[in-house]
């Protein structure tokens, strides 16, 4: 059953028992009415609220996630990082992890980001644009972007060397 089928069923239960609810409301004082009065306005925000992050969701599911990484062979050179992205640095450079690991590329120029895919250990690459945008201190390293076997992202530049 669909989430949006799902909360309809629930509205639609909410409403039937609110009548039978406004009808036992009818006998108590004015204050309790008051209060329900507010419990259903609030409960009725909710719900609204619900139903909208269903359809937001929906209309996630139908556009492209970010997570999709066949997206990244698809890109032009209008998805090229901007001109605010720093050139320092970019060049020819070897992939050095201090081990036999391979490196992440990255969907995004961060830790927590997507992995496209992983590139060996010393393998050379091709750094187009570096983001520095995060470095706090000379001794922070940067996002190299890159592109390996035809997909495109960045990878961290502490475990690249010239």
């Amino acid at each position: 059953m669909a989430k949006t089928d799902k909360f309809r069923d629930i509205l639609d239960n909410v409403l039937k028992n609110l009548g039978r609810f406004v009808g036992k409301l009818k006998r108590m004082d004015r204050r309790f009415l008051i209060m329900a009065g507010v419990a259903i306005v609030l409960v009725i925000v909710m719900l609204a609220l619900i139903i909208h992050g269903v359809k937001s969701n929906k209309e996630d599911e139908e556009g492209s996630t970010a997570a999709d990484s066949s997206n990244i062979t698809e890109w032009t050179t209008e998805d090229e990082p901007d001109d605010t992205v720093l050139l320092n640095g970019a060049g020819k450079y070897r992939i050095d992890t201090g081990s036999t690991s391979s490196l992440n590329m990255r969907l995004a120029a961060d830790k927590n980001s997507a992995v496209v895919t992983t590139i060996p250990n010393g393998t050379e690459i091709e750094v187009m644009f570096v983001d520095d945008s995060a470095v706090e201190t000379p001794d922070d390293f940067g996002w190299g972007y890159v592109e390996y076997n035809g997909k495109r992202g960045w990878v961290f530049m502490e475990y690249l060397v010239k």
